[in-house]
């Protein structure tokens, strides 16, 4: 049996009825209604967006659940290696454009590392000091987690 394509005028017509409803702090008791459960994390830049939600999806995934830590601009993909260690994938911010990595303080600045990259036209390979990325280049990125979400604030 085909999925059924989804009437998209009474989904938008739902979510904005949730929206007008008021918010309460109960915490849902039963089983999910479906597989997949999305949480949004919304607000002005520079107050915690990041750190919330990288928290969050290591706790979940601590409770087994297989986690999607994706983020508007900032991670393609999310990866903790333990408690505090992870690395993103993401596009390369419009200031790590252009520069040689080694001249960038990027590990003085924020205490990450770029581990690899993705050349626009090309497969992964390691990133070196010199390095010049593209502007639609991906790049891995390895650091603790509050480290990792300072540098994900400047890639939105």
């Amino acid at each position: 049996m085909k999925d059924e394509i989804p009437n998209l005028k009474d989904f938008d017509q739902r979510l904005r009825d949730e929206a007008n409803e008021e918010p309460t702090l109960e915490v849902p008791q039963g089983e999910p209604t479906s597989k997949t459960q999305i949480i949004a994390i919304y607000g002005k830049g520079g107050i915690g967006k990041s750190f919330t939600l990288a928290n969050l999806s290591h706790m979940m995934a601590e409770m087994g659940k297989r986690v999607a830590h994706l983020l508007t601009k900032e991670f393609i993909e999310y990866f903790a290696l333990d408690d505090d260690f992870v690395l993103i994938e993401a596009v390369a911010p419009p200031w790590l454009v252009g520069e040689p990595l080694g001249d960038t303080n990027l590990r003085r600045d924020y205490k990450v590392t770029i581990v690899c990259i993705k050349p626009d036209d090309g497969a992964f390979t390691y990133a070196e000091s010199a390095t010049v990325l593209g502007a639609n280049d991906l790049i891995v990125v390895a650091g603790h987690r509050a480290d990792i979400a300072r540098f994900a604030d400047t890639t939105g």
